[in-house]
């Protein structure tokens, strides 16, 4: 075998060696052919900087049971070159192996070391049964071979990177199944209590569902009586128990009274834990089938009591766990009020709907400014005659009407009009404007209130013209600012009834978050497709023979940029440039580097059009823009092709930079992967790429995809080069636009549910 085919097939065993064992190998075949030794080993640092022997030949194992973990350098040392011993038996610093050499027959060695990022991270040896002196063409093959083989090291560990990140993102993915799988059970549970009408209902549902539902044995529900709190509903617990603890103090050292005092849930995870903080509970009877507890508090403007939670086992709580036990208190604490209501006054009744319907609307949705007109026509008649809802925008200190609505149809306009030219003042008056934190209330109102309110005589009269009995103005608050305001107002004569206050507290809690996250998503979604615009190009250029097709889709909801990109542009009137990217990761920090890489590349081609100097000048500028701090570095695969038409011929000169090899569908329908793989870009000095020179025929078609395509799974089942090789095999289409559109297809169908990772396609065609 000569130089350049031993060279070749440790090109091969670098880049599609499966197995650790399998590269191990063919590296030490290719090894021992370059340098004519029939002996030789690879060695690698463990985790625990333990030199280990990975591959061997002509080795026992009692040799390298002796000697591994020997190594003449650490892993921090920048400088390693190779180490020649002509002699064994003359080197006095191997002396105490000397046994071992006679037994194996060795009387040369050469330590060849492996670096990485200037770190050794092993060696190679080669053994010689009698005296040996390496020429320095042996030394530079040896040291040649020693590089693509770190080269190859550093690939598979990135690799072995990858795979702990798809772990992580599966991980993440049953993270937000549990999350699903709690949200489905706070469903239920809310569902339930939006039905309950009195504290025995609510009661019931914690018992009958809440209980269930979350693997609790024990729970109650503790409301505030005066300077006491009564358990008002238990499930679980022994006469006894109910009988000590039925009234007890809200100011007794006791843990459901420190959760109402505090307004902060309290958790013990184990009795060992209950028992040194409360050690009053040892005085009276306890929950024997027990072992952690939850007491969150119940409040809404105050406390008004506790929902106590006991569990079988004991277990710690996390900041997960606590969260969800807030919304399930915060739901309890709904229906508690509005079984309140309802045993108050039955006439209260249609408060209560309002109040769960708006509620079920509101909650975890996100309510944009188009869908409040539907919110405000809900609370009317039932709340107020007539409701408006302003909004502040993003930079405008005036709040604008945003929905209106009457139970009069003749009097919306003229409310509209009061609305518009006269929003109300969610400042006090006077030079300090300060902001008013608490809801403005006009029990009655009389024409001295009209004339406090307005602010000018046109506005009086309009006041006037409304015909207002009562009314109020509620900030709308979320993350301690305003977003707006929800006014009610009722007709002449109709006064405030005493539980519509509380009740427009609630609904305007939950719609100001509701509109702050609409918010938050529709501009977050925005500068993510604004972001990801900038990064494709607007239009594919037209080249004179050829079709160009691209694709992008992206991953998730879009709300996040992603770090797939194309580009095609001419160099001049008989060249173009063809490019296709993905940058590790997503978001802001990886559409930079998307954008950057971009740029560079239509920049280089313009110097130097021979697609391998284009990347490696990526690749330089990439590692210059590196941030010293980062923990990884950024960067990117990509592709980089010249189409060259010249005497009726058209050419392609393609480089690689760690990207997937595009596939050549030629017009028989034979399909090929085309270019030389390459190393990534922005990871080391001096990319490895190879431009080659492909030459297209009429008919053929090229396609370059990005991981989001191949790496598109189905269980344990990957999409993969041959499921894109297949489906080019198999198609019969035979016009670009179709094909892009086909594979897009074909790898999001594969998937069966969202795809992971964005994705884009290239496709070009010649045309005849």
């Amino acid at each position: 075998m000569s130089q350049l085919e031993a060279m070749h097939r440790l090109a091969l065993a670098v880049h599609e060696s499966g197995s650790e064992a399998d590269f191990a190998d063919a590296t030490l075949d290719v090894v021992q052919t370059l340098l004519g030794v029939s002996r030789s080993s690879l060695l690698l640092f463990d985790p625990d900087g333990v030199m280990r022997f990975k591959a061997w030949r002509g080795l026992s194992d009692a040799y390298r049971e002796a000697v591994e973990g020997h190594t003449p350098w650490s892993p921090e040392d920048e400088d390693a070159v190779p180490i020649v011993v002509p002699d064994v038996l003359a080197d006095d610093e191997l002396k105490p192996y000397r046994p071992v050499f006679d037994d194996e027959g060795i009387r040369a060695l050469v330590f060849v070391p492996l670096l990485q990022a200037r770190r050794v991270i092993g060696k190679f040896m080669l053994y010689y049964d009698a005296p040996h002196e390496c020429s320095a063409t042996e030394l530079a093959l040896a040291t040649l071979v020693a590089a693509h083989v770190a080269l190859a090291v550093e690939r598979r560990q990135r690799e072995a990177a990858l795979r702990e990140s798809e772990q992580a993102e599966r991980a993440a993915r049953w993270a937000a199944e549990a999350s699903a799988a709690r949200l489905a059970r706070l469903q239920r549970v809310t569902s339930e209590l939006s039905r309950a009408v009195t504290v025995e209902d609510v009661g019931r549902v914690v018992g009958e569902v809440l209980v269930p539902e979350i693997g609790a044995s024990t729970a109650s529900l503790c409301l505030v009586a005066g300077d006491e709190l009564e358990i008002a509903y238990a499930v679980g617990y022994p006469h006894d128990v109910m009988d000590h603890w039925n009234r007890f103090p809200v100011d007794a050292p006791l843990p459901a009274s420190e959760a109402v005092r505090s307004g902060q849930a309290v958790f013990l995870s184990s009795p060992a834990e209950r028992d040194a903080r409360y050690p009053a509970l040892a005085a009276g009877p306890l929950v024997d089938r027990s072992s952690a507890f939850a007491m969150i508090p119940l409040a809404i403007d105050e406390p008004i009591g506790c929902l106590v939670l006991g569990f079988p086992e004991p277990r710690p709580f996390d900041d997960q766990d606590a969260s969800f036990y807030f919304v399930l208190a915060a739901r309890c604490t709904a229906a508690l009020e509005r079984a309140r209501l309802f045993d108050e006054q039955h006439r209260r009744q249609a408060r209560a709907e309002l109040l769960a319907d708006v509620s079920a609307a509101l909650a975890g949705s996100l309510v944009l400014e188009e869908d409040l007109g539907a919110i405000a026509a809900r609370l009317v008649p039932d709340l107020a005659d007539g409701c408006a809802i302003h909004l502040y925008g993003v930079a405008a200190p005036r709040p604008r009407l945003a929905a209106v609505h009457h139970r009069h149809p003749g009097r919306l306009e003229s409310l509209r009009e009061l609305s518009v030219r006269y929003p109300p003042r969610l400042h006090e008056p006077g030079p300090s404007a300060a902001p008013r934190h608490r809801p403005v209330v006009y029990p009655a109102i009389s024409e001295d209130v009209l004339a406090r309110v307005a602010t000018e005589p046109e506005h009086l009269e309009l006041l006037r013209a409304a015909r207002l009995g009562s009314g109020m103005v509620i900030r709308l608050l979320a993350r301690g600012r305003a977003v707006g305001a929800l006014t009610l107002m009722n007709d002449g004569g109709r006064g405030l009834e005493p539980d519509t206050l509380p009740v427009a507290e609630q609904i305007a809690g939950r719609l100001a978050s509701a509109i702050d996250n609409g918010r938050l998503f529709r501009e977050r979604t925005e500068i993510a497709r604004t972001l990801q615009a900038s990064l494709l190009p607007p239009d594919l250029p037209a080249i004179a023979g050829v079709t160009l097709a691209a694709r992008y889709l992206a991953a998730g909801a879009g709300i996040d940029v992603g770090g797939d990109f194309y580009d095609v542009f001419p160099l001049d009137d008989a060249r173009h440039v063809v490019v296709l990217g993905d940058v590790c990761g997503r978001g802001v920090q990886a559409a930079t580097v998307a954008a950057l890489v971009r740029h560079t590349i239509r920049s280089a081609a313009i110097t130097d059009a021979d697609p391998s100097a284009v990347l490696a000048h990526a690749n330089d500028v990439l590692l210059r823009s590196q941030p010293a701090d980062l923990p990884e570095p950024r960067f990117c695969t990509a592709l980089v092709g010249v189409v060259t038409r010249a005497d009726g011929a058209l050419v392609l000169d393609l480089a690689v930079g760690g990207h997937p090899r595009p596939l050549l569908r030629r017009a028989d329908g034979t399909v090929e992967a085309v270019g030389a793989p390459g190393s990534v870009v922005g990871v080391m000095p001096g990319v490895v790429s190879t431009t080659t020179r492909v030459r297209l025929a009429p008919g053929d078609m090229l396609v370059a995809v990005t991981d989001g395509i191949l790496e598109a799974r189905r269980h344990a089942d990957e999409f993969g080069e041959d499921g894109l090789r297949h489906l080019l095999a198999t198609t019969g289409v035979t016009d670009a636009a179709t094909l892009a559109e086909r594979i897009q297809a074909a790898a999001t169908a594969f998937a069966a549910g969202p795809m992971v990772d964005d994705v884009a396609v290239l496709v070009l065609q010649v045309d005849g």
